[in-house]
């Protein structure tokens, strides 16, 4: 696929791909203790669509068993990459009661898709509730820090590839890309 010239490669696929592997060493204890802790296997949530590669990607990764589920968030507009008011949620039939839940999105901006998930799926009874993402930029404005992130960045630019779009384009180029604003 030929990628625009205004795009400048941020990180590179075998980077993302080295960096989801120690991140599912990392989330390897706090795996093991839910296990032990509620005699299940954790349940990972993909929150879709733009966790969906790191997701695949992080769950093949993980050195334990690990149930996959997937909801649906937005708070982006799909025509114009600006953020709306609010963060929708659709959980589908997630169920959660008792369980360890590993959320995966794609990045944290403000957090509030990674707060608003939190608070939603406590009050359906996880037991516990963490998060991991790709990327964590790192605004002034922050409401949430997730518990795992590959990568952190700092600035206002939009990422694009790996899952995140570019008004819903480019979303499956293999590395990360920043798209220059002219």
């Amino acid at each position: 696929m030929s990628v625009p010239s205004s795009f400048q490669k941020a990180f590179a696929e075998q980077e993302i791909k080295a960096k989801t592997a120690q991140m599912a060493e990392d989330i390897l204890p706090w795996a093991r203790e839910v296990k032990h802790q509620t005699g299940r296997q954790p349940l990972a949530v993909c929150v879709l669509r733009g966790g969906v590669y790191f997701f695949t990607d992080l769950m093949r990764a993980m050195p334990v068993s690990v149930e996959a589920t997937f909801c649906r968030t937005w708070s982006y507009s799909s025509q114009t990459n600006e953020h709306q008011s609010g963060v929708r949620v659709s959980v589908g039939d997630v169920e959660c009661e008792g369980r360890g839940l590993l959320v995966v999105d794609d990045i944290c901006d403000t957090g509030s898709t990674l707060r608003k998930l939190e608070h939603v799926f406590r009050e359906l009874g996880a037991a516990d509730v963490r998060t991991a993402v790709l990327i964590h930029r790192q605004v002034p404005d922050s409401v949430y820090e997730p518990h795992w992130s590959a990568f952190t960045h700092q600035g206002p630019e939009w990422f694009v590839g790996y899952g995140m779009e570019d008004r819903n384009h480019y979303s499956n180029l293999r590395d990360v890309y920043i798209v220059e604003q002219k």
